[in-house]
């Protein structure tokens, strides 16, 4: 004789949308347009100073004023 099949329990999954928007942080549009602006004026900056048109003091000055910015920056927005 064959067994009896066990009856199979149904799992819902039920999704509540609102409590995932509270989860994800919104996104930071302007930090991310900071460290585009500062990564492309380094990066020319660099590539001046390879081509000896700027001194590499420059780049150097340059790259820490940047890290100053968006460290001010995340600072008063956290």
């Amino acid at each position: 004789m064959p067994k009896p099949r066990r009856k199979m329990k149904h799992l819902e999954v039920s999704r509540e949308p609102e409590n995932r928007d509270q989860d994800k942080p919104s996104e930071d549009f302007v930090g991310k347009f900071l460290v585009g602006a500062f990564t492309a004026l380094v990066t020319a900056l660099i590539s001046q100073a390879v081509s000896n048109q700027i001194n590499w003091l420059v780049v150097a000055l340059a790259a820490m004023a940047a890290l100053v910015v968006l460290a001010v920056y995340q600072n008063r927005k956290g």
